[in-house]
């Protein structure tokens, strides 16, 4: 009965370890996201300054786990090359060898009075009134919830009989390589090396199992957590996988070697080991590990790259129009991140809707369809990244984001709203060309060189709005205001032109259905650009508020 007791204790202190993890990695993500943006574009392809920045953010955020594959839907979005992968990954390595000290300290003797973390977390929760105090609450609380999981999971082993049975279990595996795989099996399944590890302190620091019989532990976490990024990266692009299977690579090869000199010098590594606290011994082993393998591997980041390539070739097939290219649900847990893919996605739509507007206006001055099929297949693109992009809005409004995180999606919604229009009317434009040919129908010159004019203004406007979106332009805007003044008073001007040549007969009347659906569609193009240039300071686009600025100049 006892020993069902000490199960029972065991495995629900573990549960609040897991728990604790979670939380304190969770409260530092959010804190320090932005600067993980902000320190990833500076670390460029510098893999030193890489591998500095992957033990930095892995020891702040408590998880090589979570570091590997956010780096992994990096490479899948582009956002890294992957050299700078490798050595992100690398360096996750070193950072996460905290995570086993702190696992030791929680051990020691008084380390239970570090739980009251966890009370001075949930009274910042119930009376903090800022956001930023509860985000350090969060990380309070899963900082004191660690050191009460493990000292709950160690007062498990305090019967004699639980460490009979543990230690009995552990007997009949007495083999380096069995407990290798069973350590790879169970850190795969509980999809937590720090868990593992963990575990390992604990046996040894309450003298359970020789010591080791933890290192070969140690040995199987490391190869066992390569299995989260590669399920991650089985749905990514090709870098995604070669950094997947460089990390495998890396942590077995490390494994066999350490296996070895531990297998053959286990009395001097175990002795050596024995002039160090208990508490101490497993994370002081891993430690030495990482550390070390790290620094030898990433003097041949540039070596690993190619191998990679040479197993993990390109994709042959080029990348299906019907898909998202750079944004992916992994990145949902670092909004900043989302972000910057959401950007290129949408630098994706205005490149096609400028595509279409091209070969729609080059329709229109040639009086006959140019790539219809393009514009078409193009503008099922567009429609499919509109409601793919909205969605992922969706999510990631449901993330926990900053104010100005918040807003940044406001604009992207509506943006991509005013693009997807625009390239609704492009291949409008088509559509009444074919009716044109259809009927035999043509313009005069004059009507010909008015239309002319005014899609020249719109593309010149169209680049201006990119421009302002893309580099946040605000001091372009009254120049676009222009624009748009242009366009409007072309509409009414040509509109006008156009009754007088019907008036002398210059024009038929059946040619003004078509000349007035050109020059209407084309003002509204006017109007979609007037919001997206407005939304660097409106989340919703202020042509409005631009129509005062411009009359009252």
């Amino acid at each position: 009965m006892e020993i069902i007791t000490s199960i029972v204790s065991l495995l629900s202190g573990l549960a609040i370890f897991l728990v604790g993890i979670h939380q304190m990695s969770a409260g530092l993500e959010n804190i320090s996201s932005q600067r993980m943006q902000k320190g990833l574009s500076k670390v460029s392809n510098n893999r030193f300054l890489s591998f500095g920045f992957g033990a930095f953010i892995t020891a702040v955020m408590q998880s090589s786990t979570l570091v590997t594959v956010m780096t992994i839907s990096f490479l899948n979005a582009n956002l890294l090359s992957l050299a700078q992968g490798i050595a992100i990954v690398l360096g996750a390595n070193i950072g996460t060898t905290l995570t086993a000290l702190i696992s030791s300290f929680a051990t020691v003797e008084y380390a239970i009075y570090l739980s009251l973390f966890t009370l001075v977390g949930v009274l910042m929760e119930m009376f903090a009134k800022k956001t930023k105090t509860k985000k350090f609450a969060q990380i309070f609380v899963g900082f004191g919830l660690i050191f009460i999981g493990l000292n709950f999971a160690s007062s498990s082993f305090q019967t004699p009989e639980m460490k009979d049975f543990i230690s009995s279990a552990f007997q009949a595996v007495n083999f380096p390589v069995l407990l290798i795989i069973i350590s790879i099996l169970f850190t795969i399944l509980v999809n937590s090396s720090t868990l593992v590890v963990g575990l390992a302190i604990i046996l040894v620091s309450s003298q359970t199992i020789p010591l080791e019989y933890a290192l070969y532990i140690v040995l199987g976490a490391e190869v066992g957590t390569t299995s989260t990024g590669i399920i991650a990266s089985l749905s990514g692009n090709a870098n995604a996988k070669r950094l997947a299977f460089i990390q495998l690579i890396f942590n077995l090869l490390g494994t066999i070697v350490f296996t070895a000199i531990l297998w053959i010098f286990t009395d001097e590594i175990v002795g050596l080991l024995n002039n160090v606290n208990p508490n101490f011994q497993v994370a002081l082993f891993q430690i030495f590990f990482n550390v070390s393998t790290a620094f030898i591997a990433i003097l041949f980041v540039n070596q690993l790259e190619k191998f990679s390539k040479k197993i993990i070739k390109d994709d042959t097939t080029s990348l299906a129009s019907m898909n998202l290219q750079f944004i992916d649900e992994k990145l949902l847990v670092t909004p900043s991140f989302a972000l910057t893919a959401l950007h290129k996605e949408v630098k994706r739509m205005f490149d096609l809707t400028k595509e279409n507007l091209i070969l729609s206006f080059q329709s229109i001055k040639s009086q006959t369809p140019i790539n219809p099929d393009i514009v078409k297949k193009n503008e099922e693109t567009i429609d499919f990244l509109n409601g793919a992009i909205s969605l992922y809005l969706v999510k990631l409004s449901g993330e926990h984001l900053s104010y100005k995180d918040e807003l940044e999606i406001g604009k992207l919604y509506h943006l991509i709203n005013d693009l997807e229009r625009i390239a609704d009317h492009a291949h409008n434009f088509i559509l009444i060309v074919e009716e044109m040919v259809e009927v035999g129908s043509k313009f005069s010159g004059a009507a010909e060189s008015e239309l002319n004019q005014m899609t020249d203004q719109v593309l010149l406007m169209y680049d201006l709005a990119e421009d302002i979106y893309q580099n946040d332009a605000v001091e372009k805007l009254n120049e676009l205001s222009v624009l748009e003044y242009v366009i409007d008073k072309s509409k009414s001007d040509f509109e006008n032109n156009h009754v007088i040549r019907l008036r002398t007969g210059e024009c038929s009347l059946e040619h003004s259905k078509f000349f007035y659906d050109f020059t209407s569609q084309l003002e509204r193009i006017g109007d979609h650009l007037i919001n997206i240039g407005y939304t660097t300071i409106n989340v919703v686009g202020d042509e409005k508020e631009n129509e005062k600025k411009f009359v009252s100049k």
